[in-house]
């Protein structure tokens, strides 16, 4: 382990991460301040390239659908987004968002525009979800039925 010094903090790096770290600094010929300063960079602006954070990801669902920027910043919307993920899961608030735009032209299905309006109406969109899939399905055994009676079957 080596101890190395970064604006009057200590880094301590593994002996082999100390090697590369030393050629590479080295053949910069930069000083360690400075090679270390440089890595600190790149890591940040790799860390902002990517969304802040999984509220913003979400929220950006609900931007590309209603064009609101408030949602970004009103904190009633990201505490409401909070609260249904820690309820029922990330990836089943995403797709629950997706089937309500996807499905927002159908008769009765729930509006939505905000995390608030998910929330409150949570329930209604199951219960749309599970009578659309109740649909489908009778849909799917009327066809089988005709088809059947088609062939002679029944």
């Amino acid at each position: 382990m080596r101890d190395i010094s970064y604006k009057s903090r200590n880094i301590r790096l593994d002996d082999d991460v100390y090697k590369l770290f030393k050629g590479l600094r080295e053949s910069s010929g930069k000083s360690w301040n400075l090679f270390i300063r440089d890595i600190v960079y790149d890591l940040n602006i790799k860390e902002k390239d990517k969304p802040k954070d999984e509220l913003n990801a979400i929220l950006n669902l609900f931007y590309k659908e209603t064009h609101n920027n408030n949602l970004f910043v009103n904190k009633t919307q990201r505490k409401a987004l909070k609260d249904i993920i820690g309820e029922v899961g990330r990836q089943e608030v995403i797709d629950m968002i997706k089937f309500a735009f996807l499905n927002k032209d159908e008769d009765f299905c729930p509006q939505i525009s905000s995390p608030r309006e998910l929330q409150y109406k949570w329930s209604k969109l199951e219960k749309f979800k599970r009578d659309k899939k109740v649909e489908a399905k009778e849909e799917i055994r009327e066809a089988w039925s005709v088809e059947k009676q088609m062939r002679g079957d029944l």
